[in-house]
């Protein structure tokens, strides 16, 4: 005797045919099943339609069937890609200020893009749940922007914007950052506790800059904080006083002079070369002694061959 049973049946842990055929490893259960053009159940191998998926019935045995359905009342900017909680957009112009509703996706990615807000509030009323945000080549320069305002922000990524400056009120709202790229910028210094409270961050990277000067104390209680990149800028490789507040447990140089002021068991991934030390690179407090004797010395000279 043959008969039908709904797909759902199929691999569901209970014979619904005689002999059992519906729970075949061998034909139908096997680890190569797969659910063509069908809704797979989470952590089953239960086929259902994608008709009785956001259907309000439960369907599956974790009822991921009834999940992010309101995803289909979500809107996107055109041109954009959507794919459940992340949006993004390249190459694309986005008038942010013209548009009146917000944006619930918790990812959001835009490269080669120009955005468009009216200000800092616009920001965060269109963009309220973003937990991920990649502004990659988009000309933004002011990305406190985005930060000001936002409590839910976990990783940030303003890669070659031409941002000049980071002024000092920046991050003080975005509190949860564990990841901070900003590289490949135009930023020149790091004023006195930029990166202060932020007790999750765990990598901040300030790669490819135009970094001439950090205060001691640009990173203040980031107990988290592991990774410290700043390659490819062109500090004073001479102050001793760089690191010297600072709690990370690894600096990313390609300079190696900048390990040498490093204290404690802080690591760097720069290699000193095997002819040379730290303490031929900087200045010890003797030299440092003699030096301003010399000074003296000169100045005293000058000053009796005027009288």
């Amino acid at each position: 005797m043959s008969y039908c049973i709904p797909a759902e049946y199929l691999c569901d842990g209970k014979w619904d045919c005689s002999d059992g055929h519906d729970e075949s490893k061998t034909q139908n259960c096997g680890p190569h099943r797969f659910c063509k053009n069908m809704f797979n159940c989470t952590k089953t191998q239960i086929c259902i339609h994608v008709h009785e998926t956001c259907d309000g019935l439960v369907n599956c045995p974790y009822e991921d069937d009834e999940q992010l359905c309101t995803l289909s009342r979500h809107i996107y900017p055109a041109g954009c890609l959507c794919l459940a909680l992340a949006m993004q957009c390249v190459n694309q112009t986005i008038h942010f200020n013209l548009l009146a509703s917000s944006f619930q996706f918790y990812i959001m990615i835009f490269e080669d893009s120009n955005i468009y807000f009216e200000d800092h509030w616009d920001a965060r009323n269109k963009l309220p749940f973003a937990a991920v945000l990649m502004i990659l080549n988009s000309g933004q320069t002011n990305p406190c922007v985005y930060l000001e305002q936002s409590n839910n922000l976990l990783h940030i990524d303003f890669k070659s914007n031409h941002i000049p400056t980071l002024h000092q009120k920046c991050f003080e709202q975005s509190l949860k950052l564990k990841l901070v790229k900003i590289s490949h910028n135009l930023i020149s210094k790091l004023s006195d506790c930029l990166f202060c409270n932020l007790a999750l961050l765990i990598h901040l990277d300030l790669s490819h800059n135009l970094l001439s000067f950090i205060s001691s104390s640009f990173v203040l209680r980031s107990p988290q904080m592991t990774l410290l990149s700043l390659q490819n800028n062109i500090l004073n490789t001479a102050n001793p006083n760089y690191f010297s507040n600072a709690h990370f447990k690894i600096l990313q140089v390609e300079n190696f002079r900048l390990c040498c002021t490093l204290k404690g068991n802080l690591k760097c991934t720069a290699k000193i070369p095997w002819y040379t030390s730290c303490k031929h690179l900087l200045p010890s407090e003797s030299i440092k002694i003699v030096f301003l004797c010399i000074l003296c010395l000169i100045f005293s000279l000058n000053v009796a061959s005027i009288l």
